[in-house]
Parts: C-alpha cells; sequence; structure tokens
C-alpha cells in the first residue's frame, strides 16, 4: 500500500495471579470497540509506521492532515480493507494484539509535528489516529522541543476494559499495567483522540499562529534516548503531564541543570512515576509500594507518588510547585468559575514577565478563560513585606518567585482543605531556567477558533511572549528581589486573604526619601545601577539613592522615581510614585462619552495614612452639580457613565 501526494489545502476544523487470570480469560467481546493505533506515538522521517484499525466499513482511504494553527490536509492513501478485530479482556495490560491495516514510510518532506490519520469506523462516524513526526536529525529543524503527554494519555485511557483508574475501569478496579497498544477513546467528541485537544492542540495552534516552530517528542522518547534534550535550548510541556519515568525525569532536571531552558504549562505535573516494559509497549504503575514488586529491591523505580517513600524526590524539587500545595480549581463543586475562582492574581509585576501588561500587584487576569485549573501546583509561601515568599524547605528552589497566586481544593483535606496554585520562576548560575504556569488550563488563554470567536487572553499571550522571547535570547536580565520605602495592604481576593506591596511614597515638602533595591543576578554577575527622577538620570551604580523634595508646598504635586538593574545581558526596572500629599488621587483619566456610549473608570488613590475614604463627584461649579448620568460608588470610588441620545 502507499500514499498518493495531494495538493496541501487548510480546513476548518496477589500479583503472579492476577496475571495468570488474564492469560487465561476467554475473548469478550464486552469490550470490542471499534478504532485505530499506530505501533509507535512518535516515528522519525524516514521510519515506517504501521497502523491498525477495527472498521465495519469494508473499503476506505485514509486521510492524513497536520495539526497547527489550521489543519492541513497532507495526503490520502488508496483504499484499503476495513474488518471488525476483536478485542480481549486483558487487552488493556498486554494490547488488543489486532492484524496490521496499513503502513506507509515517513517522507522526508514532512516537517516534525502532530499528525492525524482519519478513517471510518462506520458509514457515518469518523475517528482518527494521532501520531508524532519527529526530525531524523534532533535539533536540526528547531532548538525548541514541544514534548508531549503521551504517558498521560495512556494513563486515564480505558479502552479494553480497564485504566490506571478505578473510575473508568470496569468493576471499579483499576489495572497496574497499560498497553500503549490499543487507541484511545473518546474525548471531546473526538474519537482516538486522548487530551490532546483539550490541551496539546491549543499550544500547537498558538505557535503556529506565532511563528513560534517546534519539534515534537514523546515522553517515552526521553526515557529510551537519555541525550534527546541536549538537542534543544527550550523545552515545553503542556496541559496534563502526570505521569514520569525516572529517566525522563533525570534528562529534564540535567537539561536545566546544564543551561537548558524549560516552559511548563502543565499542572499535577510529575505526579506518578513509572515504568517501562515489552520495549515501552507497556507502562507501568502499581500507585501503591505494597504490591509493586520492585519495593525494597530497587526503591527509586517504585510506582508510587514522586514525593513518598520510598521515592521521597517530589516534583517542586524541579518545577518549584507541585500538586500537594495546589489542587483542584472549576471541577466538581471545586472553587468554581461562578464562585469567582479560575484567574491568577498578580505579584512581582516590576518583573519582565509582565512588560507590556499594564498589571499591577493584586491585578487579576484569566478570568474570562479559566486558566487556573482544573489542576494546579503550587508552592508554600508565605507574605512577606506584601511578596509572596516561598518556604524555607528542603524541596522549593528558593529563588522561585511567585508571579501569581490562586486558591485551589486539595485533593486530600485531612488536615488544610485548600492550598495555592503558584505561578512563578527560578533560575540556576548555568543560565538554566523553569518558568512554571503551574496549571492545566494555562493553553487555554492562548488558543484562537476564528470560527467560534474564540481569541488569546492578552496576558496570558503577553506573559508566554514575554518568556520565550527571553529565553529565545538567552539573556535573563538581574533581579530586583527586595526594595524600600513600601506600603502593605491587606486585601482580599477570591476569598484569599493576601498581602499587596505598593511602591507609593509620601515625601513631604522639604523632606528627603532614601529609596533602596536589593537584587540578585541569575548567573551572579556584576550588577549596575542607574536612577531617573521623572526621567531625567539623577545617580548611577549605587543600589540607593535619596530623594529630596525641593519643590515649594504645591497640593498634588507627583514625582516618578525609577531605578535600571543591569548585567552584561540585560535590564530590569522598579518604579515608585511619590507625593507631596498625604491623600492624594493619584489617576486622572481624560476622556470622552458619546451620546447613547457608556464608560467605567476605578479611580485611585494614594492614601498614605490608610483612612476609610468616601467618594463624591464635585462639579467645576458649586451651583451646578454633577449631572445625572454621571455617578460614583461611595465606597469604591468607581465612576459610571451613561449619556443618553435624546431625539428631538
Amino acid at each position: 500500500m502507499f500514499l498518493t501526494q495531494i495538493k496541501s489545502k487548510t480546513v476548518s476544523t496477589s500479583k503472579i495471579l492476577i496475571i495468570s487470570l488474564f492469560i487465561l480469560l476467554p475473548f469478550n467481546l464486552t469490550y470490542s470497540q471499534k478504532g485505530g493505533y499506530a505501533d509507535k506515538l512518535s516515528v522519525a522521517q524516514g521510519e515506517t509506521l504501521t497502523l491498525y484499525i477495527s472498521s465495519d466499513v469494508t473499503k476506505f482511504p485514509i486521510s492524513i492532515f497536520k495539526m497547527g494553527a489550521s489543519v492541513q490536509f497532507i495526503m490520502e492513501s488508496d483504499s484499503v480493507i476495513g474488518i471488525v478485530q476483536s478485542v480481549r479482556d486483558s487487552s488493556f495490560w498486554f494490547g488488543v494484539n489486532w492484524s496490521p491495516t496499513y503502513n506507509f514510510v515517513i517522507p522526508q518532506a514532512w516537517t516534525p509535528g502532530v499528525y492525524r490519520a482519519e478513517y471510518p469506523i462506520t458509514s457515518d462516524t469518523t475517528a482518527a489516529i494521532i501520531f508524532i513526526v519527529k526530525e531524523d536529525s534532533l535539533g536540526s529543524y528547531s532548538k525548541n522541543l514541544f514534548v508531549l503527554s503521551t504517558n498521560t494519555w495512556n494513563a486515564y485511557n480505558s479502552y479494553g476494559g480497564k485504566s490506571l483508574y478505578a473510575f473508568n475501569s470496569s468493576n471499579s478496579e483499576r489495572s497496574f499495567k497499560v498497553s500503549f497498544q490499543r487507541p484511545f477513546e473518546r474525548d471531546l467528541g473526538i474519537f482516538g483522540s486522548p487530551d490532546y485537544y483539550r490541551y496539546e492542540n491549543k499550544l500547537i495552534n498558538w505557535a503556529g499562529n506565532n511563528n513560534v516552530l517546534f519539534e515534537m517528542a514523546s515522553m517515552y522518547d526521553l526515557d529510551v534516548n537519555p541525550s534527546l534534550l541536549s538537542n534543544y535550548n527550550i523545552v515545553f510541556i503542556a496541559g496534563h503531564n502526570e505521569y514520569w519515568s525516572r529517566a525522563e525525569r533525570r534528562q529534564f532536571e540535567n537539561f536545566v541543570d546544564d543551561g537548558g531552558k524549560l516552559i511548563d504549562m502543565s499542572g499535577n505535573t510529575s505526579w506518578w512515576q513509572v515504568r517501562f516494559e515489552d520495549n515501552g509497549k507497556t507502562m507501568v504503575c502499581y500507585k501503591d509500594k505494597n504490591l509493586d514488586p520492585l519495593t525494597g529491591v530497587q526503591d527509586s523505580l517504585v510506582t508510587v507518588n514522586w514525593w513518598d517513600t520510598p521515592v521521597n524526590d517530589p516534583a517542586n524539587i524541579l518545577f518549584g510547585a507541585d500538586f500537594r500545595e495546589g489542587g483542584f480549581v472549576n471541577t466538581g463543586s471545586f472553587l468554581l468559575k461562578q464562585d469567582g475562582y479560575g484567574d491568577y492574581a498578580a505579584f512581582n509585576t516590576h518583573y519582565w514577565i509582565f512588560n507590556g501588561t499594564g498589571l499591577k500587584d493584586g491585578d487579576e487576569f484569566g478570568f474570562d478563560r479559566e486558566i487556573v485549573g482544573y489542576e494546579a501546583d503550587g508552592a508554600l509561601f508565605y507574605y512577606f513585606n506584601g511578596v509572596p515568599t516561598v518556604k524555607d524547605t528542603l524541596n522549593e528552589p528558593q529563588n522561585y518567585r511567585i508571579f501569581g497566586v490562586s486558591p485551589t481544593r486539595r485533593a486530600k483535606t485531612e488536615l488544610v482543605p485548600y492550598g495555592h496554585a503558584t505561578m512563578g520562576m527560578f533560575t540556576n548560575q548555568n543560565g538554566g531556567a523553569v518558568f512554571n504556569a503551574a496549571t492545566t488550563n494555562w493553553v487555554n488563554g492562548l488558543y484562537t477558533d476564528p470560527l467560534q470567536n474564540i481569541i488569546p487572553d492578552t496576558t496570558v499571550h503577553r506573559i508566554t511572549m514575554n518568556v520565550y522571547n527571553k529565553f529565545k535570547e538567552n539573556r535573563l536580565p538581574p533581579e530586583i528581589v527586595s526594595w524600600t520605602p513600601f506600603i502593605t495592604d491587606n486585601a482580599t481576593i477570591n476569598f484569599d486573604p493576601v498581602v499587596l506591596n505598593s511602591l507609593d511614597v509620601f515625601v513631604a515638602p522639604g523632606s528627603s526619601q532614601l529609596l533602596t533595591v536589593s537584587s540578585a543576578d541569575p548567573k551572579n554577575q556584576t550588577m549596575h545601577y542607574s536612577w531617573k527622577i521623572d526621567g531625567t538620570l539623577v545617580g548611577s551604580d549605587n543600589p540607593s539613592y535619596t530623594f529630596t523634595n525641593n519643590e515649594p508646598s504645591v497640593q498634588f504635586k507627583k514625582f516618578t522615581a525609577k531605578v535600571y538593574v543591569y548585567n552584561l545581558e540585560d535590564t530590569s526596572s522598579i518604579s515608585w510614585n511619590m507625593f507631596d500629599n498625604k491623600l492624594v488621587v493619584s489617576s486622572t483619566p481624560v476622556t470622552q462619552v458619546d451620546p447613547g456610549e457608556s464608560y467605567s473608570y476605578q479611580v485611585e488613590s494614594f492614601n498614605f495614612n490608610r483612612d476609610s475614604l468616601t467618594y463624591s463627584l464635585v462639579d467645576s461649579s458649586p451651583t451646578d452639580p454633577p449631572p445625572a448620568w454621571l455617578t460614583i460608588d461611595p465606597k469604591t470610588g468607581l465612576i459610571q457613565a451613561r449619556l443618553h441620545l435624546f431625539l428631538r
């Protein structure tokens, strides 16, 4: 059989006893389902891929598409013979062992990516086989690698009767081993898709829309090729990358230790350890050290949670956060969007990852796209001077800077039922860096679908591009980790108590204020400083500057002080707003409301004494009160205008 090249076009879109029982059971068509699978999840250019299909359509072609910003039709086969193939009760463990339907050599011209082979399983139902095409010369197409969560796909797949979970397994009894040699079940209404469309496809879509080139790999590729990541500068993971082998985990750690950049857009990451049998065809995860035969024999490979004994290797060592301190959001009855959950509150917004977002500490983002959930990872932290700071434990990197905080509901609630998702980043002195979005749904904020009028969340997109571009440049600026003066405020965001740091300062006329910063350089390079007041250079090469207000006593005078900290690669900055009055309206919009239109504006105030404020509108003329169409909330300072259009 062969493929016919078609012009490209775009389309829308107990241990031994258990094993013995499995072997002795006869065929049972209770779990007989149609579908298809490939002999391997990833294949290099020039290698042969074999497809196994069960269909009641007697003769049909197979269509091949490449996934991207749009779905591109690539090729179509000659007609193949379709038959319904049986499924053993034990096929979830040993594979369905079907007869091959079709095999072909991956053309050298196929660029790296995710491909979809479509075929009918009935006269009116189409299914698909997802497979990855790898560059035969690793790193020659792109120095960016996207590793798909293929282990997790298999863990949740119950085709043939069981998965690694009781909830979708026959008799509510999970299996300890699951085979890759079986179809993936239906997800999001698409047969054979696993979690691909829920997560990975959204990142691939974003990359295609933003000229970000990827090479691709399965998780198992890292298990069999211990040097695979050494071919790349930036590695991405996304969605739900829950199941990791020791070889996979060690390769990621070595990659970062050697200066690699990791962009983690996953949640519940590296939660269970697995191992492989039968040259990668079978994935093993007992989830209980008392059941695993390697307990006491080779403890480092026992398939329990990474943080649990006897493995004792929690994910936050590599990622800065893990699921123990995170939890669920927007799933089941946990912290639902209708109650205001599912977004991040921003912190440390002076960092470069927030460039172009306009966010201030405490601002929320990503709510409409529910970017926090359904599973999210967290770090133990406390608020130090209004900055979320990781606690001094043996696991979290102490330079893990927290940029986003969101409450979560923990899976186990014996002690503390609530945790937090903590988006953040850390670096090492070899130039390695890890950005952790710490949520499965981060990619929701990146996806574009014109047919459904879905566009990316501007803040999620901007943060992602900032991280990618900085990692691509391989230039990391110094980190401004603390500063004085500041004011802290207690606040509540999503019913969660937080502390906010404000860089608003009162400097009375004739008085002075010492401004200081404390900085750290990712590579321990020498740092330099430059100070400006209202854009004018006033000092350099000193982490401190004394500002004196020499202006005459005039109400509502505002100064802006800014310090730049730079090394040989890049620059960071932070700024203060300084007022000569203890109570000032610090935001004064100038706008126009046309007839029939509405307008709202949140008044911002500098309130040094933290008094209770009441807002009211006062017209410039005492005898002419503000118009009825212009109102202000006396407690919050929210101005709203609605100018009605009157026709005569």
